[in-house]
């Protein structure tokens, strides 16, 4: 409920009398006074301006704090509704509090709907749709009352019937719907056969029934003598009454009239004239036995004038008769079959003179045919033939055969793949052989380039599944899942999971691509991804391209330290080498005393050069965490000689070394190597040491001054960190440069 504070301020115009005030200091030494003389001092009365504002008077609605206790009109304000619709009653959605009513608003919240000033406590009801007399039932008990008329066929029922102020959709004025789920029922509805009451008169299909007829003989022709009525038809009953004999399913209008003495077609003429078994009967004018062609009747019984010959060839004349006989040729291959003979005077159609045929069924069969023999017995023949009618054991009447010693050989057999030509088309196992695959890697998919054609696979190695992009590799195949390995594992052109076509994987997934979504940025040399976790890491996985700029990431993709930039020397005694510092003699006063270990002192880290470069105290001791190798080297203009270098094992220095000198023998029982103006340490006795954050600082120190030829005390040493080095070292001349490295 919303609730607004209605202030209503009373407003007083008129003159002040002179009022006499007075002053005295208060018990802290500040000066009070009663300005409006009503007996309390200022720093109590709230007003002192008015004789009726103090913490003595009685708080009445006027707007003001009248007994200076905060408050305004506290207690005495009084709650006030909203009348929107102006019927006096009020809303207590909305509700302020003031001294009087505000305009619009009322002192009580009896109003149901303070939209409609039609809609109040007392109202009449009416029938217009709203709760009048807000008791909570809308237009209760007037209005008309209206029937549910659910199938909308203007009819309704007692169920369902209800008050309404005018006819609304589903209803209806009129009941005595029957059934008020079917629109087609209803009172004055036709009646038609359906099995319903369709005019809801409590009679159901009354004198709208058709006739239906016994078929007890299943001809689909009924019993005009048996008969019932109904709206459709039952098993065993037809809407005609057209049979004459309802118990002999071969008569019926329509049928077959036959030469049997039965009106099988019901037309009430048994074996008329064109009934089917009738013979041939032909005139005998001349009364001599025998017939002509002239004058031809068929009929089940022989007609008055007529014989069943045609064999007279002058019907005028019962003197001349006889004929010559005719063979029924009926393959109409020119020979005929003496089993059907006729002897008239003329070669009636079909017939011939002779009766040579031995199946007159067939018309490749006859004196004329010629067998051939069919040795496989797949009723194709080839090369040996003979000539006559009847048929011959193992021969057929066709030299179609291209192998005769193959029963799935002839022509218009199916190709299959068996190394013979099955369909006698001159080419051998064509559309039919398979493709098969050389699979070196055992995947069970082969190289497209070893593709051979055959019925089997050549030898154990193929397959006939080809498309493997890498045939040494048995995780690569057409049908290996997606990875995240920077290749195409599953052969269908595109490296797995590489979602900008840079040719690497996802990181998030296995991969090396650290931003899949940029094409630009890429795990290569300078391509902004961390190619490894360290120089020698890019180096093992294949990934170097040389001496040269570098993004590793240490402890590895998305975790603590973020990647950096590094050289890596790819080339010294195996490549890997990670840079981890680089300077030229004129720069040693700046890296004097700085430790590998102790020390943070970077120095042009993200801009690499050979002259003045260190990476932060942060990245090299993770390097040292991963890496076992240190190796340092002093470039030099020898004459004859080379660089000197140190390499070392980084465990055995931080341990080993850590806290004492210690003097090695020749046979250098700690693996270290190093070189000194051309002498190996190897050959040489000599110290290795590690001093504190003193004026020494030398850490892992190597000195052979005192045993190599000619060597000068304090100038022939090789520490980790060359600041210790007097000055006058070799290493130190102008062309000289300290690089430092692990891996």
């Amino acid at each position: 409920m919303r609730v607004l504070l209605w202030l209503s301020v009373p407003i007083f115009w008129g003159c002040r009398g002179e009022t006499k005030s007075f002053v005295e200091p208060s018990s802290e030494g500040q000066v009070t006074s009663d300005a409006d003389a009503d007996g309390f001092l200022s720093d109590e009365d709230c007003d002192d301006d008015d004789a009726n504002i103090n913490p003595g008077e009685v708080e009445v609605c006027d707007g003001l704090d009248n007994n200076c206790d905060g408050q305004i009109d506290e207690g005495v304000s009084t709650d006030f509704y909203i009348d929107v619709d102006e019927d006096g009653f009020g809303d207590d959605e909305t509700t302020v509090q003031a001294c009087e009513a505000p305009d619009g608003y009322v002192p009580n919240a009896n109003d149901c709907d303070d939209a409609s000033a039609d809609a109040y406590p007392g109202a009449n009801e009416t029938c217009d749709g709203l709760d009048n007399d807000c008791d909570g039932d809308v237009d209760e008990e007037i209005g008309e009352r209206y029937y549910l008329d659910s199938d909308g066929d203007g009819y309704g029922t007692e169920e369902g019937a209800t008050f309404l102020c005018e006819l609304e959709a589903g209803y209806s004025s009129e009941i005595g719907d029957c059934d008020d789920n079917n629109n087609t029922v209803f009172p004055g509805a036709v009646e038609v056969c359906d099995e319903l009451d369709n005019d809801c008169d409590g009679e159901t299909d009354e004198d709208v029934g058709n006739a239906f007829y016994v078929d007890a003989d299943g001809d689909g022709f009924g019993d005009p003598a048996q008969s019932v009525q109904a709206c459709m038809g039952t098993e065993g009953y037809v809407e005609n009454d057209w049979d004459c004999d309802d118990t002999d399913s071969e008569v019926f209008p329509g049928a077959v009239e036959l030469c049997d003495g039965i009106d099988n077609n019901c037309d009430e003429d048994i074996d008329g004239e064109g009934s089917v078994g009738a013979p041939l009967w032909f005139a005998d004018s001349d009364g001599d036995g025998y017939g002509s062609l002239a004058d031809i009747l068929q009929s089940c019984e022989q007609p008055s004038g007529y014989v069943d010959n045609s064999d007279d060839c002058n019907d005028a004349d019962a003197s001349v008769s006889g004929s010559a006989v005719w063979y029924l040729d009926y393959d109409q291959d020119g020979y005929g079959d003496d089993a059907y003979a006729l002897q008239i005077c003329q070669q009636p159609s079909g017939y011939v003179s002779n009766n040579s045929d031995c199946n007159d069924a067939d018309p490749l069969q006859n004196p004329d045919t010629i067998w051939y023999l069919d040795i496989d017995g797949d009723g194709y023949g080839a090369n040996v033939s003979v000539g006559q009618c009847e048929a011959l054991s193992g021969f057929v009447m066709n030299d179609l055969d291209c192998d005769d010693t193959e029963e799935l050989a002839y022509t218009g057999a199916a190709e299959v793949c068996d190394g013979v030509d099955n369909d006698c088309n001159g080419s051998v196992d064509e559309n039919v052989l398979s493709y098969w695959y050389l699979d070196m890697d055992g995947d069970g998919y082969g190289d497209d380039a070893t593709e051979e054609e055959a019925c089997e696979a050549p030898t154990s190695y193929y397959v006939e599944s080809g498309g493997d992009c890498d045939d040494d590799d048995d995780s690569i195949s057409p049908g290996a899942n997606e990875g995240c390995e920077d290749t195409d594992l599953n052969c269908d052109g595109s490296i797995d999971n590489d979602a900008d076509g840079d040719g690497y994987s996802d990181i998030t997934c296995g991969g090396s691509d650290c931003d899949d979504s940029d094409a630009a940025i890429l795990p290569e040399q300078g391509g902004g991804c961390a190619v490894g976790e360290t120089c020698l890491d890019i180096l093992n996985v294949g990934k170097s391209t040389g001496d040269g700029l570098y993004n590793i990431d240490v402890d590895g993709y998305d975790m603590g330290s973020d990647p950096f930039e590094v050289y890596c020397d790819m080339t010294t005694d195996g490549g890997g080498w990670t840079i981890i510092e680089s300077y030229d003699i004129s720069y040693r006063s700046t890296y004097y005393y700085a430790s590998f270990f102790d020390y943070d002192l970077p120095r042009n880290p993200s801009s690499f050069n050979w002259d003045d470069y260190r990476l932060d105290l942060a990245s090299m001791l993770d390097l040292f965490d991963v890496s076992t190798e240190f190796h340092a080297r002093c470039h030099r203009d020898y004459s004859s000689s080379l660089d000197d270098y140190i390499f070392a094992d980084i465990n055995l220095l931080e341990t080993d070394y850590s806290s004492y000198t210690l003097y090695s023998n020749l046979s250098n029982p700690h693996n270290m190597s190093c070189r000194v103006r051309g002498y190996s340490c190897s050959n040489y006795a000599f110290r290795w040491w590690h001093g504190t954050s003193g004026s020494y600082n030398w850490h892992a120190g190597f000195d052979v001054s005192s045993y190599l030829p000619s060597s000068v005390s304090s100038e022939d040493s090789f520490t980790w960190h060359e600041g210790a080095l007097n000055t006058n070292h070799l290493c130190h001349t102008a062309a000289g440069d300290i690089v430092w490295m692990v891996r």
